[in-house]
């Protein structure tokens, strides 16, 4: 069954759905939104069987009135949003957790962590999770990030406290907004996707030989802080996008480019590449006279 959020449990009748099936709140892997939050809604009963088992493997709580988790064993997903809770519970199986605008100021040690996304957090400090694959930071208190030797995929947001990148050596996906002060990019060797928003303080690209996708964005005003003045040889690029880049003056040869934009760069006056009769329709060039 794919996932369903629903808002209103009393509009599903599963006896319906499943009619062998008996459940006394609501079936595995649907995603409820808590109105109320009593740990007997996450138990139901099979059949004739008089036994209670747990039936809820992910929970999202979008809630201001709850302010306290219960210690359910079998969680493996859980999403807090707007929510009083000031303390997370121990889910020795817990693969994914989501916080956004929430109270909560510590993780808790999670050994099976996939993926982590905190948005707009008090936590200052990451835990070490040797199985996570995703992270995702917006704008916290962390000041340092953690070696994850399975990361393939990094955001960060106005995370100004951050001021160093950590070596993943298998990270794909790395997404940098308006993260001032990291200054250096590390070597990814499996790197296929950058996007770099006014992180005008880093002043070179690094060689992605894997590199498939490439964005750079700065505000016009920051342009004088703007250190990258070079693009770099990505063989395998086919997405390039360049937004006010005014120290960029030249483009390389990238023989499997098949997008490209270019939006008020001031000194990129032409382009030069063997391929351009196949790439010309995908070319968007952008002046800032035009209206």
């Amino acid at each position: 069954m794919s996932e369903i959020v629903f808002e209103d449990l009393k509009q599903i009748d599963y006896c319906k759905l499943l009619p062998e099936i008996i459940i006394y709140k609501i079936l595995s892997f649907i995603v409820f939104k808590l109105k109320a939050f009593d740990v007997k809604d996450l138990y139901g009963y099979f059949g004739d069987d008089i036994r209670i088992y747990p039936i809820w493997s992910s929970i999202k709580i979008n809630n201001m009135s709850i302010k306290k988790l219960e210690l359910y064993q079998p969680l493996t997903s859980l999403t807090l949003s707007y929510s009083k809770i000031t303390e997370l519970k121990e889910y020795p199986f817990l693969t994914s957790l989501t916080l956004c605008w929430c109270k909560i100021s510590e993780l808790k040690e999670y050994p099976h962590l996939t993926s982590l996304v905190i948005i707009y957090s008090e936590i200052s400090e990451l835990k070490e999770y040797p199985h996570l694959t995703t992270l995702v930071i917006m704008q916290s208190e962390i000041s340092e990030l953690k070696e994850y030797p399975h990361l393939t995929s990094l955001r960060l947001e106005k995370c100004n406290k951050i001021n160093k990148l950590k070596k993943y050596p298998r990270l794909t996906c790395l997404t940098l907004i308006k993260c001032v002060n990291i200054s250096k990019l590390e070597e990814y060797p499996c790197l296929t996707s950058l996007t770099l928003n006014n992180c005008w303080k880093i002043n070179e690209l690094q060689e992605y030989q894997c590199l498939t996708s490439l964005k750079i964005f700065i505000f016009p005003f920051l342009n004088n802080s703007w250190k990258i003045s070079e693009l770099k040889k990505y063989p395998l690029l086919t997405s390039l996008t360049l937004e006010s880049c005014h120290k960029i003056s030249e483009l390389k040869e990238y023989p499997l480019l098949t997008s490209l934009e270019i939006d008020n760069c001031a000194k990129i006056e032409s382009i030069e590449t063997v391929c351009i009769d196949e790439i010309k329709k995908y070319i968007k060039i952008h002046s800032k006279h035009e209206g």
